[in-house]
């Protein structure tokens, strides 16, 4: 049985990240079903790249759109 894990990364600026088993502070505990003992830790490694975007939309000069008929 497989099941999938979300994780949502939000950052507030550009940031680059790929952790390996020694840098990663993401760790899942694998435990004991009665007594809740964890019997393995496996270091989750991720690799993340998050990038803003940023655009600007302005006229090289005012816009004109000639005669306009109005009513």
């Amino acid at each position: 049985m497989t099941k999938e894990i979300l994780i949502r990364f939000t950052s507030l600026k550009e940031v680059k990240l790929k952790t390996n088993n020694n840098t990663t502070d993401i760790n899942m505990e694998v435990l004991e079903g009665k007594t809740l003992e964890i019997t393995k830790i496996v270091p989750i490694n991720v690799a993340v790249n998050s990038v803003f975007s940023n655009y600007s939309i302005t006229p090289l000069k005012n816009m004109n759109f000639g005669a306009v008929q109005f009513n």
